[in-house]
C-alpha cells in the first residue's frame, strides 16, 4: 500500500469539500453529529473522508475526531487515526494555519503508528513519516539542536485550569513564545526544526489531534511524553485525553522537565487549581 499516495489523495477530498467555506461564516455554522454540535467545516471534512474510504473500498477502522471510532468495511487491516481539520477556527477565519492529521496504525494500540502525514492547504505543507524518516516536502527533517532554555522558542497551551505560577516560571525560563492554533502543525514544526519545543498542559488533547505527529516528531530526533514524563502506549482510544511536552532534542526536553518539576515525581494534579 502506498500511504503517501492516499494520503495525498484523501486529503484532496477534503480540500475539495471545505476550500469554498474556508475564512466565512458558514464554515462556523453549528450542525447536529452524532448527539452534539459541530462546526460545518468539520462536518464537511468528516463526511468526504468516509466518502472516499468507502468510494475506495477501503477495510479499516476509523478514529476521527468528530464521529468517534467506526468500522469501513468487512475486515479492517489497518487503523486510521485522522483530525480532518485541526485548528477549526483559524479555518473559519481564513488564517493560514490549518491542516489535517492522518496516522496509520497496523494495530490497535499507539505503538502500532507506522505512518504519519500532515498537511496545511493554504501553505503547501506536507509533512510525512514512515520507516524511512521524516520528511517536509520530501526534504528529510531534523528537529532543533537548541539546548539552551532563554535561546528556546517554544509554542505553549495553557487553560485557566493551569496554576498561573507554572506558566509564569515556564514564561521566565524560555527564549520566545509562539501560538499558532493547530497543534499537529506545532508539533510538526518541532520535528522540522520551526519550533524548538512544544508545551501542552491543557489535558484534553486526543489521540487524533497528536498520532502522526509524535511519530514524526521522533523519527526526526525529538523527544516527547505527557506531561509526567511517560511514554504515549496503550490502546487507540479517540476518547482519551493527553496532555504532551515535546522537544527537538533530549537535553531540552529534560529541562522543560525540569520546570515542571516532573523529574522529582510531582504529582500532576499539582499544576491544576483546585477548582472547588
Amino acid at each position: 500500500m502506498d500511504w503517501k499516495f492516499f494520503c495525498d489523495r484523501l486529503t484532496d477530498a477534503i480540500w475539495d469539500a471545505i476550500k469554498d467555506k474556508v475564512g466565512t461564516e458558514e464554515a462556523a455554522m453549528k450542525v447536529a453529529r452524532d448527539k452534539k454540535s459541530t462546526k460545518k467545516i468539520d462536518v464537511l471534512a468528516e463526511d468526504a473522508v468516509i466518502d472516499y474510504l468507502k468510494r475506495e473500498n477501503m477495510d479499516v477502522t476509523l478514529l476521527s475526531e468528530e464521529i468517534g471510532e467506526i468500522q469501513i468495511g468487512t475486515t479492517p487491516k489497518y487503523a486510521v487515526i485522522l483530525d480532518p481539520v485541526d485548528g477549526t477556527t483559524n479555518a473559519i477565519k481564513g488564517l493560514p494555519f490549518f491542516s489535517t492529521s492522518i496516522a496509520i496504525a497496523k494495530g490497535k494500540k499507539i505503538e502500532d503508528l507506522v505512518i504519519g502525514y500532515i498537511r496545511n492547504y493554504l501553505t503547501g505543507e506536507i509533512f510525512y513519516v514512515d520507516e524511512s524518516g521524516a520528511f517536509q516536502n520530501d526534504k528529510k527533517c531534523a528537529s532543533s539542536s537548541c539546548s539552551v532554555l532563554r535561546k528556546s522558542l517554544i509554542s505553549i497551551y495553557t487553560y485557566n485550569n493551569v496554576d498561573y505560577r507554572v506558566l509564569r516560571r515556564i514564561l521566565m525560563k524560555i527564549g520566545k513564545m509562539r501560538l499558532f492554533g493547530a497543534i499537529s502543525l506545532e508539533l510538526a514544526y518541532v520535528a522540522c526544526n520551526k519550533l524548538d519545543g512544544l508545551i501542552d498542559l491543557r489535558g484534553d488533547l486526543k489521540i487524533s489531534d497528536i498520532a502522526a505527529s509524535i511519530i514524526l516528531v521522533k523519527k526526526a530526533g525529538g523527544v516527547c511524553s505527557d506531561m509526567n514524563g511517560n511514554e504515549f502506549t496503550g490502546n487507540l482510544d479517540i476518547n482519551e485525553k493527553y496532555t504532551i511536552i515535546a522537544a527537538g532534542n533530549q537535553i531540552l526536553y529534560d529541562e522543560f522537565m525540569r520546570i515542571l518539576d516532573l523529574e522529582f515525581g510531582q504529582s500532576e494534579n499539582k499544576l491544576f487549581l483546585d477548582k472547588k
